[in-house]
């Protein structure tokens, strides 16, 4: 969830049914789950540094499997 305003994103896990913000390495780093090898510069992204986050890749991710949007229940955020 990028927050504009408040310059913050913040990145939530479904897990046991409740969404968990995931923080980030000591890089500054989030790191997907469910796609091996994506990484999210948190940094590059606030600061507006678009190639920074574009260029972070990796090839393990050779494909990318159908993801289905979810309703986000706010109350199940921590």
């Amino acid at each position: 969830m990028w927050l504009v305003q408040d310059r913050a994103f913040r990145w939530y896990i479904l897990e046991q049914g409740k969404y968990r913000q995931q923080q980030a390495d000591s890089l500054g780093m989030l790191s997907s789950p469910f796609l091996p090898g994506l990484r999210l510069d948190v940094q590059a992204l606030l600061r507006g540094e678009m190639s920074r986050v574009l260029s972070i890749k990796s090839d393990t991710i050779l494909c990318v499997p159908k993801v289905s949007r979810r309703k986000v229940n706010p109350s199940n955020l921590d």
